[in-house]
């Protein structure tokens, strides 16, 4: 997500990007609202941004790995510390 935000279909299409797999509606208004409800994201108006934290943990992920899979997998670590994350169903554990 840029400092101006990023719309659904901006996430969408880097969730395909990165997964090859367009997330469902349902899976990202989950994810979305997990995100939000964690501090993770804002929102304004069409677009989703990340808070101070959401910026902090994408950071330490980044200083974990040095190619796209392992911030990724490091950013799933992450996430999980905060109770987040995928049980591989419709709906988000948050």
């Amino acid at each position: 997500m840029s400092q101006a935000g990023a719309v659904r279909t901006d996430i969408s299409h880097a969730a395909d990007a990165i997964n090859h797999a367009v997330p469902l509606d349902k899976e990202l208004n989950g994810s979305l609202l997990c995100l939000l409800e964690s501090g993770l994201i804002s929102q304004s108006g069409k677009s989703y941004m990340l808070t101070p934290t959401g910026a902090a943990t994408i950071d330490a992920a980044r200083q974990r790995g040095n190619t796209v899979f392992a911030v990724w997998d490091a950013l799933a670590e992450l996430l999980a510390t905060k109770g987040l994350g995928s049980n591989n169903s419709i709906k988000p554990t948050c």
